[in-house]
């Protein structure tokens, strides 16, 4: 039973989905449940991601035989915001522990000349 602003805890029939963004010297997770609107926060880069493995890999041309579309929840995503709704985050989600992270380094400048490694 689907109701606005209700999300299952269990998905049943729907998608939930965790988002791991990799980056050097760090990392962040983004996780979602089933309801439609979380998932389609991300729904083009899922339909690109899952998409590319189609016809691959059988296991997603098992779970996903008439393709990887997500328009439905995207749809109820773009809703949420039209109504002037939004997503927040987990209050209660455990926060990375004070200097978990590493700091982050200065980009390096793209007009300065290479260098090679020096030895010790």
């Amino acid at each position: 039973m689907e109701q606005p602003g209700l999300a299952d805890a269990l998905c049943v029939d729907g998608t939930g989905y965790d988002l791991t963004l990799v980056t050097a010297g760090r990392s962040a997770v983004l996780h979602r449940a089933c309801d439609p609107a979380e998932v389609g926060e991300v729904g083009e880069v899922l339909e690109a991601m899952l998409g590319a493995a189609l016809g691959r890999d059988g296991r997603f041309d098992v779970i996903f035989p008439k393709g990887a579309s997500f328009a439905g929840p995207r749809d109820a995503y773009h809703a949420l915001l039209a109504e002037g709704g939004r997503l927040k985050p987990n209050p209660d989600a455990r926060a990375p522990a004070p200097g978990a992270e590493p700091a982050r380094s200065a980009e390096p400048d793209a007009d300065a000349p290479a260098t090679a490694p020096s030895r010790p």
